[in-house]
């Protein structure tokens, strides 16, 4: 499985893993499973990790675009539901260097909601600047880990 994610009510955080080669309907569908497992409230933080594996060679601006667009409308677009921030770890992969900040960019010039990330490149930092407690978020991550069987 190329994404796994994780939904944590209590800590308002969702994770994001890519590994393996990335789709838009991959992306897309993992939204769709976020936004079911939120409760219709609350200030979440967001997470992306991005393993060496992650091949996102199939994302473009309007793949972005797209992924965009489905985020805010389906996470974000419920009355009483807000994103406090957003951070992303990239462990390698070239590909998340060149699209994260072009994802940025297309978040910077939307007036609505500001779905930016800010790029760390170990885990600690990215955890820090979310001020998630290291023992919950590292336990969270861990289970978003892939197994060669998944």
């Amino acid at each position: 499985m190329p994404i796994s994610h994780s939904v944590d009510e209590h800590l308002e955080l969702l994770i994001m893993r890519f590994s393996g080669e990335i789709t838009e309907a991959q992306i897309c569908d993992t939204i769709a499973s976020m936004a079911a497992e939120m409760p219709p409230d609350g200030s979440y933080r967001s997470l992306l990790i991005f393993e060496r594996s992650a091949d996102l060679s199939a994302i473009d601006k309007d793949v972005l675009q797209a992924v965009q667009d489905r985020a805010r409308d389906t996470l974000y677009r419920v009355p009483h539901r807000k994103r406090r921030g957003g951070a992303a770890m990239i462990d390698g992969p070239l590909d998340a260097k060149f699209i994260l900040p072009l994802w940025n960019a297309l978040c910077h010039s939307d007036a609505e909601i500001d779905m930016h990330f800010d790029i760390f490149t170990n885990l600690d930092s990215a955890l820090d600047w979310l001020d998630v407690p290291h023992g919950q978020g590292i336990s969270l991550v861990r289970g978003t880990e892939q197994t060669a069987n998944d």
